[in-house]
């Protein structure tokens, strides 16, 4: 799941990634506000290199975690695990998405990410098992429109006994030079960041007992 803004060429570059080194059946979902001046850039990428799954939505404004949200909760039932991509992602191991997805899935529901070049200590290209997104109903912290989403899942997973980091799998974070998007994604890092303090305070320890709970659930007997 990839929202983007202003960056078709980006998401041109994800999506052949994806395809050139898949292995199971990844698609990408690309979400654009309906009043973003390239849209029609957007879909010219979709007609030149998307694939059958690959899906383009474009709706009113939203962020990150909105969108990301509002696609993972409508996809959950559809996928074993889901990924949350910057358009600024670029994996480049093989079978990055195989590797991820074992991950989440051979020990009970869990949370994965790989190795983005930058941080080892936060899921900044998270993948999640299904289960956890339904149970906790989202992917993304909603308190947090888009920053500390990454720290929110890191803790979570930790304190849950389900996170997983891949060093060997590389999904690059290619940071190019600051654009109006990321001016725009600057303004909101302060109520986010009071937004991850209050859901640790708040919040975690309800939502760390649903992820064990649904762990737990998936490894009982049949």
């Amino acid at each position: 799941i990839t929202p983007s803004r202003g960056r078709p060429v980006s998401v041109a570059r994800l999506i052949t990634s994806v395809h050139r080194l898949r292995r199971v059946q990844t698609h990408v979902h690309v979400a654009v506000d309906g009043d973003d001046e390239r849209l029609e850039d957007y879909q010219k990428v979709f007609a030149e290199v998307a694939g059958d799954g690959d899906r383009l939505t474009a709706g009113g404004r939203q962020g990150l975690t909105a969108w990301t949200n509002q696609i993972a909760l409508k996809e959950a039932a559809n996928y074993t695990c889901l990924a949350s991509f910057g358009d600024d992602h670029v994996p480049r191991t093989p079978g990055f998405d195989r590797a991820l997805v074992r991950a989440c899935t051979q020990d009970g529901p869990a949370i994965a990410y790989p190795w983005d070049g930058i941080r080892e200590d936060v899921p900044e290209a998270p993948v999640a098992h299904s289960a956890i997104v339904t149970a906790l109903g989202w992917f993304l912290n909603p308190a947090c429109a888009h920053w500390y989403v990454d720290d929110t899942l890191g803790a979570l997973g930790r304190a849950a006994g389900c996170l997983h980091h891949l060093r060997a799998v590389a999904v690059d974070h290619v940071r190019g030079p600051a654009d109006a998007t990321a001016k725009d994604n600057i303004a909101g890092l302060a109520a986010d960041k009071a937004a991850y303090r209050a859901w640790r305070r708040e919040c975690m320890a309800a939502d760390v007992a649903t992820v064990k709970a649904v762990r737990e659930a998936a490894l009982q007997p049949a």
